[in-house]
């Protein structure tokens, strides 16, 4: 709980509205889930970042590569973005100081704190009975120079806190559901807005087990459909403990090339 606290005070997240979502906790949530749970973590963040490796091989033009939800880099395969393009833009709405301290390292890498959906703001003031807004994100699609553009573990992830904030506050559960379908639509629309490879890893199927008896799955996706993806794998994202004595929890994993 310390270092949890003592990341709180170093873990750059300057949008007041993200903060006020819970965009900063979350920030500090994933390292330190991570540092507990390292070893059930390991094959998706390799198959993660391999997926991302797959897709610079297959860029014929390298000029800039958009890496959106880079987070603390667990997933992501810096050095390779750093070595094979030139330019690697690092997109999430906080960056942990200990991510900043490795993209230091690198002369052609920066960090932008971006809220990719647009909406954050306007969910902060938004007003029972009114209709609730649309993401419409526009975010660097004026760029010519983008060879690439990577979703990593993100899609999923974006309605969460939105969804928490509006239903705290007693919004009804069809405008609710409404507009998180809405925040994933308009993600894969942003992102088959560029003229550039896509790489999309998103979990798609929240699943809980209790021993080897699956006890429920949940659609991450709000009834949205993927194209049918190059590869899938299972997330162990909480073992047994973490969560819940006996329960653990699985994220099953996809990547798509839009």
């Amino acid at each position: 709980m310390l270092l949890e606290w003592l990341s709180s005070l170093t873990t750059l997240c300057p949008l007041a509205e993200a903060r006020r979502l819970g965009y900063l906790h979350e920030a500090i949530a994933i390292p330190a889930r991570y540092r507990r749970c390292r070893e059930a973590w390991k094959p998706h963040l390799e198959q993660s970042q391999q997926a991302i490796r797959d897709a610079i091989a297959r860029c014929e033009h390298k000029r800039t590569a958009l890496v959106i939800g880079s987070g603390a880099l667990l997933d992501i395969p810096l050095r390779e973005l750093s070595e094979a393009f030139g330019e690697v833009m690092l997109v999430d709405i906080a960056h942990p100081r200990a991510a900043l301290r490795e993209i230091r390292k690198y002369t052609n890498v920066t960090a932008q704190y971006i809220d990719i959906t647009e909406i954050a703001r306007e969910i902060c003031v938004a007003k029972k009975g009114r209709a609730l807004p649309l993401s419409r994100p526009r975010y660097a699609l004026d760029r010519r120079d983008i060879d690439l553009v990577v979703s990593a573990n993100l899609l999923s992830q974006l309605p969460l806190l939105p969804e928490r904030y509006l239903r705290k506050r007693g919004f009804e559960e069809a405008a609710i559901h409404g507009c998180c379908r809405q925040i994933l639509s308009a993600h894969l629309e942003y992102l088959e807005g560029f003229d550039a490879r896509l790489c999309l890893i998103t979990d798609t199927e929240h699943r809980i087990y209790e021993g080897d008896r699956l006890r429920e799955r949940e659609d991450r996706l709000y009834g949205l459909t993927l194209p049918a993806p190059a590869s899938q794998w299972r997330w162990h994202i909480a073992p047994a403990g973490e969560i819940d004595r006996s329960d653990h929890y699985t994220e099953v994993v996809c990547v798509t090339a839009l």
